[in-house]
């Protein structure tokens, strides 16, 4: 409810994220985005290298499924054609 940057609180969000706010906290010029959150998980993933490469942090911190294209509409096409439960 709060974008993920704040708290809800008797009805309404408290931002917590710094820069966050709004009335859902959907505002936040300062906050990363999606690309930069993902981008050492993207590194170690893919290139083993970068800040989580060591041991198994990598692993152990980057869940999520990448997956490569060479062109965008196979993103699209797979994104369409797969379905998670």
């Amino acid at each position: 409810m709060c974008s993920r940057r704040g708290n809800c609180v008797c009805g309404r969000c408290q931002c917590t994220e710094p820069g966050a706010f709004g009335d859902t906290c959907e505002k936040c010029p300062t906050c990363p985005d999606a690309c930069g959150t993902k981008r050492e998980c993207i590194e170690c993933r893919l290139f083993n290298s970068g800040r989580l490469a060591d041991n198994q942090t990598c692993q152990r911190l980057c869940k999520d499924k990448i997956i490569t294209v060479e062109i965008l509409s196979e993103l699209m096409h797979h994104a369409t054609h797969t379905h998670t439960i």
